[in-house]
């Protein structure tokens, strides 16, 4: 078991699938034997606040952001790092599927590819619907087909890709 005190609270994307390594503290364990696979110190808050970065793990990716505003996907079957930027954005993640994530940042939508942590789309809130209070609370996000699902409290809306 891991001896690093750090939670890895994951708000989306998927951590259920009995091949993929389970993340806790600074390190990956194998679900069936518990045996470390590897550790990093990405998944660690610089903070030191007791919490991971693991946000979201898509098919390939673990999309971590840590309390310095910097993003980092890690590839989870090996802990090697594939990119990593600093941004003043807040993006939270709602969802994954393949290996993108989809969220928000409370001003627009938008969806990054976790491989090469690149922008995909974004989509302002303004630009779906002028009423600055439709998407202010609520906020949930799912892949459905080729496209994606995004409900507040007040609205929901389909995106095609």
């Amino acid at each position: 078991m891991t001896r690093v005190p750090a939670v890895q609270r994951l708000d989306a994307g998927r951590d259920d699938d009995a091949d993929r390594p389970v993340l806790m503290g600074d390190a990956a364990y194998d679900r069936s034997s518990g045996k470390r696979l590897w550790r990093s110190d990405d998944l660690l808050a610089t903070q030191g606040n007791g919490f991971g970065t693991v946000t979201a793990v898509t098919e390939h990716v673990a999309y971590l952001r840590d309390s310095d505003k910097s993003e980092t996907g890690l590839d989870i079957n090996s802990g090697k790092r594939l990119w990593r930027t600093t941004s003043a954005q807040q993006f939270a993640p709602l969802t994954s599927h393949d290996d993108v994530v989809a969220g928000g940042d409370g001003q627009a939508l938008a969806a990054f590819d976790a491989k090469r942590g690149s922008a995909l789309w974004t989509i302002p809130f303004s630009a779906l619907d002028p009423d600055p209070e439709t998407f202010r609370s609520g906020g949930a996000m799912v892949s459905h087909n080729d496209g994606w699902v995004y409900s507040s409290d007040r609205r929901i809306v389909g995106l095609a890709t």
